[in-house]
């Protein structure tokens, strides 16, 4: 039975969060292998050390209010349900990467991926075969 929309609930991914961790140590890292100015690289650091202070809790950890928790995909639509209980609908998408333990969702310039641990509900393959059918 083929229905037009799915909806997914999501919590925080720990391989999103590895990945996240990992790039933001190789930057920390670059910054005093590259840079011969100590005053540039404490500033490049305290920058790193805000992007991340910002980032973290709002993408990774899902602990903010406008953190996004539900996604819900209809013909030609996408819904996105976040922690404070605001809807926010958005009619363009299109899906650049998607595999069995990886989606992405593009919008306009706004890149969600999905990892098959941040799924609760259904599983990342019932997406796919959902995007796959549809688009």
């Amino acid at each position: 039975m083929l229905t037009d929309t799915f909806s997914l609930n999501l919590r925080p991914s720990k391989y999103y969060l590895i990945v996240s961790a990992l790039i933001y140590g190789l930057c920390a890292v670059l910054v005093w292998g590259r840079l011969d100015s100590i005053w540039v690289g404490v500033t490049l650091s305290m920058a790193i050390t805000i992007s991340a202070v910002t980032f973290f809790p709002r993408y990774v950890l899902l602990a903010k209010e406008n953190s996004i928790v539900s996604i819900t995909i209809g013909s030609g639509s996408i819904n996105f349900g976040t922690k404070d209980g605001q809807t926010k609908l958005q009619h363009k998408y299109c899906v650049p990467y998607q595999s069995r333990y990886l989606v992405i969702i593009r919008l306009d310039k706004i890149h969600v991926p999905i990892f098959k641990d941040s799924v609760e509900e259904n599983s990342l393959s019932s997406l796919n075969r959902f995007l796959n059918v549809t688009l």
